[in-house]
């Protein structure tokens, strides 16, 4: 019998199970397809990333899936307890009908084991179809073939999720046994006339708090980034994110104090239809929510952050491999005795007839040491109001000087621009954002410099694009092009640097050429132990897309992962909310009802209350993101933004859609819950 009631208990709640069951199935889904990424890495034939920073990536990916579990756990405690809210009366009346505890206890039990089973295997097969599809984004981030492709099932994954959701749920089921054992007959059968406390607050107080919030905010936003070179300090970057959180909070909590104050002095809106009750609703919904909003809001501001980023990070570093990486090798090397590249090579047996178009060029610097960043900068240098130690970094490092025709043959082998030069001119060729906004400095102010007795003017007032060591993204800290009748004395040559492509010999193809280059054993040919020239730093076309590919494919899967659970986890909480309310106030629709109010203008209120609710946190989220996007391309300046865009619109694609359906489930199951009592 027992079983039976159980049964029919789940059909006659299937509403009020829909949140709970697609969280249950999702959360489900994208753990099994994130901790399946092993097996799908495996069966897949890769051409550029080494099995040892996957076998790393899923290592990562194991550690952050405890994270994500323990994410998951307390969102499914938090849904369960809306339930238990919402069924109290329910058990209360079946204790008055003279129904045990124990009774109630094992039909609730049942019932969770079945709600379990069901988001399990449903769970479980949404995500080995979606798994399928990640391959192909192992396939694309990974740059491997198809030639192996087969649909996997990995029994792994599908292990370590029954493991982990078995765990959560049995953490579920005895805090729901828990909580039906100490509940008293009284208290459940008047569960329903429970609702939070609602305090009103001093509107000119909210108002106030609310402008010292914004103060805070805004000092925040400035300081992470108009001033994010004088943060220096991890104390100082705790400061400001810390800052923002006590500003988010600030504002939820005045905001909601505001709301009614504000929208009520609007007369025409405020008494138009049914807007006075709504407004009513939703201050009293933003009064009980102020440290659950906020928690939200920042959930989602990281989220924004964490998509966006990875993403862009990706769109970049493609781009910055097609663009960066025009040749098979390069080396460089600081030269210290006079020894050149060319001659090391040939001194330590390497065949050279295995490169073709070979380019060889040096750089040079002050032999005094003279020629500094901050010396090539000049005043304008002086006047940053920056820390002693940052300014002696730059005080030490050496600039070097380059003549215009040597870059211009590498130039014109990348498919660079070439420049020209007048007697009296120099340049300066940077793509690293930071160095070329400081040398820019100098540049503006036409800071001039003296080799060899001649003056030299700076040909144009900002850095000029390019490079000469290939890389997967924009490290140049920047050159000085000069003319080929420069006189360099009391300058020493400071950099080799050697461009070549590979040729295919009667021994070896170009594949196994490029496999000798990048190999230990072809480095510790020409860097030996007993070497007495400095270092010769090897960078290949293949090493490079291995490393930033392999690099970004850990990074993407690691910033979808967390941002999609951090998604769920927030839409989740604001409709458990959301529909929690609705349990709360059916009594106030009934005495609409009775009133005269029609069903469409209870439902358009609805749709307001929740269009609302589910925006505010978003919108100061997306806010919060404007900012935060651009500390987070400060800090991945390196890679370049040429995927932002992209990037951007894909996340609010995937936030639409996420929360577009907990939105929409959230108003569905709202209306059908006030219409329970129409009749009375």
């Amino acid at each position: 019998m027992l079983f039976k009631l159980s049964i029919q208990n789940l059909k006659k709640s299937m509403r009020d199970y829909a949140i709970y069951f697609f969280t249950l199935i999702l959360g489900v889904a994208i753990f099994y397809v994130f901790n399946s990424l092993e097996k799908q890495t495996i069966m897949l034939k890769t051409s550029s990333a080494d099995y040892e920073i996957i076998e790393l990536m899923n290592s990562v990916m194991s550690g952050i899936s405890v994270f994500v579990a323990f994410v998951l756990g307390c969102l499914i405690v938090y849904a369960s307890n809306f339930l238990m809210k919402r069924r109290k009366k329910e058990f209360g009346i079946y204790m008055l009908l003279g129904m045990e505890k124990g009774k109630i206890a094992r039909i609730l039990m049942i019932e969770t084991i079945f709600i379990g089973l069901i988001s399990l295997g449903a769970g479980l097969t949404l995500g080995i179809v979606v798994s399928q599809g990640m391959s192909m984004l192992v396939i694309q981030l990974f740059e491997a073939d198809m030639s192996q492709f087969e649909f996997i099932v990995s029994k792994s994954a599908i292990g370590k999720t029954v493991l982990y959701f078995v765990l959560m749920y049995v953490v579920v089921l005895l805090l729901d046994v828990f909580v039906v054992g100490k509940s008293k007959l009284i208290n459940l059968i008047h569960a329903e006339k429970k609702v939070e406390k609602n305090t009103a607050k001093n509107p000119v107080f909210c108002a106030i708090v609310f402008l010292i919030a914004i103060v805070v905010l805004g000092s925040a936003y400035y300081r992470m980034t108009a001033e994010a070179t004088e943060i220096t300090e991890t104390w100082q970057l705790m400061v400001e994110i810390g800052k923002g959180v006590v500003a988010t909070f600030l504002i939820f909590w005045s905001g909601s104090g505001m709301f009614l104050f504000v929208v009520s002095r609007r007369k025409k809106f405020y008494l138009r239809g049914l807007n006075c009750f709504t407004v009513r609703e939703l201050e009293g919904r933003f009064n009980t929510t102020v440290v659950s909003g906020s928690i939200i809001c920042l959930m989602l501001f990281v989220t924004i952050c964490v998509l966006s980023s990875a993403m862009s990070m990706r769109e970049s570093v493609n781009h910055n491999l097609k663009e960066m990486t025009p040749v098979d090798v390069n080396f460089d090397m600081d030269i210290a005795d006079g020894q050149r590249i060319e001659d090391i090579l040939t001194k330590t047996g390497v065949d050279t007839g295995m490169f073709r178009d070979v380019i060889s060029i040096q750089s040079y610097t002050a032999a005094d040491q003279s020629l500094t960043v901050a010396s090539t900068i000049g005043t304008a240098f002086e006047e940053l109001q920056w820390d002693d130690s940052v300014k002696d970094y730059y005080r030490e490092m050496l600039d070097e000087v380059i003549k215009v025709s040597d870059y211009n043959a590498i130039a014109r082998r990348y498919g660079l621009e070439e420049y020209t030069l007048d007697q009296d001119e120099y340049m300066v060729v940077a793509n690293f954002d930071s160095m070329v906004s400081l040398r820019n400095l100098g540049l503006e102010k036409g800071q001039t410099l003296t080799i060899g007795g001649r003056t030299y003017h700076p040909k144009y007032k900002e850095c000029q694009d390019g490079y000469i060591v290939m890389a997967s993204n924009h490290t140049n800290f920047g050159f000085i092009l000069v003319p080929d009748d420069v006189n360099l004395e009391g300058y020493r040559s400071y950099y080799d640097y050697y461009v070549a492509d590979y040729q295919e010999t009667s021994s070896m193809s170009i594949e196994e050429i490029s496999t000798y280059i990048d190999s230990a054993q072809f480095n510790q040919l020409i860097n030996p132990e007993n070497k007495t020239w400095p270092s010769i730093e090897i960078t290949t076309k293949t090493d490079l897309y291995a490393n930033s590919i392999s690099l970004t494919a850990m990074v993407v899967f690691i910033g979808i992962y967390l941002g999609i659970v951090f998604m769920i986890s927030s839409a989740a909480i604001l409709a458990l909310k959301e529909l929690s309310e609705a349990v709360d106030n059916k009594e106030k629709y009934v005495i609409l009802r009775r009133i005269g109010v029609d069903e469409k203008d209870m439902n358009r209120s609805i749709l307001a209350q929740s269009a609302i609710f589910f925006g505010m946190p978003l919108l100061l989220a997306c806010i919060h993101s404007i900012f935060g996007i651009q500390v987070c391309n400060y800090l991945l300046e390196t890679f370049g933004k040429s995927g932002l865009l992209y990037s951007i619109i894909v996340t609010a694609v995937l936030i639409v859609f996420i929360y577009g359906i907990y939105f929409l489930i959230t108003y569905l199951c709202s209306k059908q819950m006030i219409r329970e009592k129409r009749t009375r």
